[in-house]
Order: structure tokens, then C-alpha cells, then sequence
């Protein structure tokens, strides 16, 4: 059972990322109504041992839409209408364009999670959720 269980896990995991050339682990591109695109970037598989870093890297619709974050929290639920949260996040804008890195992401315990992303597009409030599978 536990063989069964810890092959299901690295299963997921390898569907919900994909390993890119420049050494970055990516999640798959998630899209809100009005077509703005992002993705995760990690430098390593998320873990539960301990601080965690990744880049949102926007992808918009139209090159010159201004991109704005406005929260973005990690969120765990547990299917009984409870779930579990994390420490506030912390964000700052990166030099490159629609890169934000985030910091003090703590995955508090294994299993899935979601990056939800509250942010404008010109103005417009959006949000997407990023599901991450933790394994370790």
C-alpha cells in the first residue's frame, strides 16, 4: 500500500511540473477569464521541510497590459470546508517583465495545495489558483 501510495505521489508530481533547460522546475500555464497566463517557477521541488522560493511569471494577453499583484497566499484544503493556510507570503517585483519572486512560502505538511494569486490587469481584478503537489 505504501508502494502504491509513494508511486501515485511521484505520479502527480511529475504531471504538475515539468522540468525546463534553465534549470527551473515550471508548473503547467493556468489562465484567468480574460486570457492572462501564468506559471510557477521553483528552483527546486516544493517541500514541506522549510522556506520555499518561487517566481509567478505572468504571461499576458497583450504585451503592453500592466500587471499588478495584489495577495497571494498558499492554501490547503481539507475537504470538510476547512483547510490551512501559511504564513503572509512575501512579493516583490523582479527587473524582468511580469516576474514577481515570492518568499516565505511555507507548505506546513505534505499533499496538495494551491497558490492562489489575486491580481489586477489594468486595473481589473483577476485571481488564479496554481495547484502544487508537496511530496517531501
Amino acid at each position: 500500500m505504501k508502494t502504491t501510495i509513494l508511486l501515485f505521489l511521484v505520479l502527480v508530481s511529475t504531471t504538475l511540473f515539468a522540468q525546463e533547460n534553465d534549470g527551473g522546475i515550471h508548473t503547467p500555464n493556468y489562465c484567468s477569464i480574460e486570457n492572462t497566463c501564468l506559471h510557477l517557477k521553483f528552483t527546486s521541488a516544493p517541500t514541506s521541510r522549510g522556506e520555499n522560493q518561487f517566481v509567478i511569471h505572468f504571461l499576458p494577453h497583450v504585451d503592453s497590459d500592466k500587471i499588478e499583484i495584489l495577495a497571494a497566499k498558499l492554501w490547503m484544503d481539507m475537504g470538510n470546508g476547512h483547510g490551512h493556510g501559511s504564513a503572509p507570503l512575501k512579493l516583490s517585483k523582479l527587473d524582468e517583465a511580469n516576474h514577481f519572486l515570492v518568499k516565505n512560502a511555507y507548505f506546513v505538511m505534505m499533499g496538495p495545495w494551491k497558490v492562489v494569486i489575486n491580481y489586477s490587469v489594468n486595473g481589473k481584478n483577476e485571481l488564479i489558483e496554481v495547484p502544487v503537489e508537496v511530496s517531501e
